[in-house]
């Protein structure tokens, strides 16, 4: 296979030549963040320096010279590497999905009114201004490249100052792992109808990788960022053991989709479904979705009615505690495992949800440490 790594300028590039080309342009390779994470506000901002003729940052497109290369999965001629907010903005501004900002001052001649115009109407009432936008020239850089490590590395250099999410620096390593990631959260039902919160900045590929890392390691571990990076890194092929893997966990997402219902209000911590994922493995087997989800509901309700008492249980209040300090540590994962278990016992012999459970009627490792109570 050939390895090669340009960087070209292949002259001016115009708002009006890219839109033309749009559907041509990839906007999720593998190592892209999500899209639509721009408030209206900077998207505004964005055509106010465009209509003004101030500059922008340069755009960097990967540009596939040749079918052949393994990197262009959707067979597009390009793909976006750097500027994906910015071209989006410009785009949508052209479909007509926003308008301006009412505060825009056209610097050229002041008394033109364009606040809260789309491009549209700036067509309709201004079409000598239109030509600004569709002939303003964009700084491009054409990437032509099979390398997919440089070009992660180049993603993640040119993005050093803007602050990179951990989710996102991960997404970003090649693994078959990561691809894998990326298509079950685009079909399994667990991803796109029972989570309570959305899918900014990788949130899902987030929770998928931890998901994974725990049905490798069979149990409740730490989540952290070094571990789960050298697990990404580790187990980067297509082979046996990493599509058992796979298998397995979505099994169990099966599973969990079976307990939670449609953008469940249980589902809007995500710091909280690991330990759920870990639960309903080990005790589907002693109950049934049923009755793990009846559970869970008396279980929320309990904390809730918890947090009213003026003398609280103290079990219940650790619980919310470990909730929300170092919930991605294994000691909290597996304290809060133990405490829905213990609970749980109780549930499954009574019907009722105990809530003074003592904290001897818990098994605990020698490492956890219960003594505020």
């Amino acid at each position: 296979m050939y390895r090669i790594f340009k960087i070209n300028e292949l002259g001016e590039q115009t708002i009006k030549h890219l839109y033309s080309i749009k559907e041509q342009i990839d906007f999720f390779p593998s190592y892209q963040r999500f899209g639509n994470i721009w408030s209206l506000q900077k998207k505004q901002l964005l055509i106010d320096t465009i209509i003004n003729k101030f500059d922008i940052p340069k755009f960097y497109l990967n540009y596939f010279i040749e079918s052949s290369n393994e990197l262009n999965v959707n067979n597009s001629l390009y793909a976006i590497i750097d500027g994906k907010q910015r071209l989006q903005a410009i785009f949508d501004f052209l479909d007509n999905k926003y308008p301006l900002s009412p505060n825009i001052v056209f610097l050229d001649d002041p008394r033109i009114q364009l606040g809260r115009l789309k491009y549209q109407d700036i067509l309709l009432h201004y079409p000598h201004i239109a030509p600004i936008i569709e002939n303003y020239i964009l700084d491009v850089i054409f990437i032509t490249t099979d390398e997919e490590d440089r070009l992660e590395e180049l993603f993640l250099r040119l993005n050093g100052g803007v602050a990179l999410t951990n989710a996102e620096k991960r997404n970003a390593i090649p693994s078959y792992l990561n691809i894998r990631i990326r298509q079950i959260i685009g079909e399994h039902r667990f991803f796109i109808d029972k989570l309570k919160f959305n899918n900014p900045r990788y949130q899902y590929n987030d929770l998928l990788s931890k998901l994974f890392f725990i049905e490798l390691n069979k149990r409740l571990v730490n989540l952290g960022n070094k571990e789960l990076e050298d697990f990404l890194r580790l187990h980067n092929q297509d082979d046996q053991s990493n599509n058992q893997l796979i298998e397995n966990s979505i099994r169990n997402l099966d599973l969990l989709s079976e307990v939670f219902y449609d953008k469940d209000i249980l589902l809007k911590s995500k710091g909280l479904i690991p330990v759920y994922y870990q639960f309903v493995k080990d005790k589907i087997n002693i109950s049934n979705p049923n009755q793990i989800r009846a559970f869970f509901e008396s279980f929320e309700q309990a904390k809730i009615n918890n947090r009213q008492l003026e003398e609280p249980f103290s079990l219940l209040q650790e619980f919310d505690r470990l909730n929300q300090q170092g919930v991605h540590r294994e000691k909290s994962l597996v304290s809060r495992y133990r405490i829905l278990e213990a609970y749980f016992q109780e549930f499954l012999a009574t019907g009722n949800l105990n809530q003074n459970i003592s904290i001897s009627d818990i098994e605990l490792d020698d490492s956890e440490n219960f003594d505020e109570f």
